[in-house]
């Protein structure tokens, strides 16, 4: 298993160099996370994902994010979505109820769900706005 998380993370770092990977408690953390224009009040945030203890079996949930987010024009807090929360990387995150469609685990992390696919539907949340 630590090979695979291990593979995975480089994969993550390829795509975000300054990704931080908390081994010891299973979260992974991009410092910085573009937003699609026009939806949030904040250009840029932190994102954070906990990586399950069955994983891969069992697929990440949740987007976690700092600073707290807002609809751009409205002020308002999206839906399924709670703040504030605690996590290995700090405090004031915010937490999305967010799962990737259509989990399908393997061996072979390339041919499979995989932590960057997760991280990469992230964009699909954040582009629904409210």
């Amino acid at each position: 298993m630590k090979e695979r998380l291990d593979a995975e993370i480089a994969l993550i770092r390829a795509f975000y160099p300054d990704a931080e990977y908390r081994e010891d408690a299973r979260w992974v953390r991009l410092p910085v996370y573009r937003l699609p224009p026009g939806v949030w009040e904040q250009e840029m945030v932190e994102v954070a994902l906990q990586i399950p203890p069955g994983y891969p079996g069992e697929a990440p949930y949740g987007i976690y994010v700092r600073p707290g987010l807002r609809l751009k024009g409205s002020g308002q807090r999206p839906q399924n979505y709670e703040e504030p929360i605690t996590i290995p990387f700090g405090t004031d995150w915010g937490k999305f109820s967010w799962q990737q469609d259509g989990w399908k685990p393997a061996a072979d992390m390339r041919s499979a769900s995989n932590l960057m696919n997760v991280i990469r539907t992230f964009a699909d949340r954040f582009r629904q706005g409210a």
